[in-house]
C-alpha cells in the first residue's frame, strides 16, 4: 500500500543529499567532461566514479567481471527487491563527450547516493553498475550475458536531453509475449 507521508519523507531525504552534494558532483562531471576516455579505456573516469561510491559507503568491486573499467557498487538493507542504476561514462573517439556520458554517469552516481539514503524506508538492494564502452561494444550486453541483471527487479539509466522531458518510445519491458 502506498504511504504518501513515507514517500514525502524519502523525497525530502533525497533533496537534502542533492543540496548537500551538488557542487561536488558538478565538479566531478566537469572533470570527466574535460578528460574524455574512449570505451574500454575509461581508466581514470571509472576509478573516480567507483571511488565516489566507495566513499559513500557502497561495497564496491572494481574492476568488475574481468572488465578493467567496469564496477559494481552495492548498498543493501535487504536482499530484495534489487534495483540497478546503470552508469555510462565513455567518450566518442575524436569527439569527446558528445552524447553527454560525462553528465549521465555523474547523474547516475548522484542518484545512487541519494537513493541509498532511502533504503531504510524501502528495503532492498541498490546497485550502481559501471557499464563501460557504450559507444563501442556496449558492455551491458556482455554483463547481461554473464548474468549481472538476472536477479534485478528494476534497472534504470539516466540520459539527459536539451529539450523538455518526454517519453515517446516502445519499451520491451512493457510488451507481453505468450509462449506455449
Amino acid at each position: 500500500m502506498f504511504d504518501e507521508k513515507k514517500f514525502a519523507a524519502c523525497i525530502e531525504k533525497i533533496d537534502k543529499v542533492v543540496d548537500r552534494r551538488l557542487d561536488e558532483m558538478t565538479t566531478h562531471a566537469e572533470w570527466i567532461g574535460a578528460h574524455p576516455e574512449i570505451g574500454e579505456k575509461e581508466f581514470e573516469t571509472s576509478k573516480r566514479l567507483a571511488g565516489i561510491l566507495n566513499d559513500a559507503g557502497f561495497e564496491t568491486q572494481y574492476p568488475y567481471l574481468e572488465m578493467p573499467t567496469a564496477f559494481n557498487a552495492v548498498k543493501r538493507t535487504g536482499e530484495a527487491p534489487v534495483y540497478a542504476l546503470l552508469t555510462e561514462y565513455d567518450a566518442l573517439p575524436g569527439i569527446g563527450h558528445a552524447c553527454g556520458h560525462s553528465l549521465h554517469g555523474m547523474m547516475s552516481i548522484f542518484a545512487g547516493i541519494a537513493l541509498a539514503e532511502t533504503l531504510g524506508d524501502f528495503p532492498g538492494t541498490l546497485r550502481v553498475v559501471g557499464t563501460p564502452a557504450e559507444e563501442t561494444n556496449g558492455a551491458k550486453v556482455t554483463m547481461s550475458a554473464k548474468g549481472v541483471f538476472d536477479d534485478v527487479d528494476l534497472a534504470a539509466m539516466i540520459h539527459s536531453d536539451a529539450g523538455k522531458s518526454k517519453v515517446v518510445y516502445n519499451c520491451l519491458a512493457m510488451d507481453s509475449f505468450e509462449f506455449t
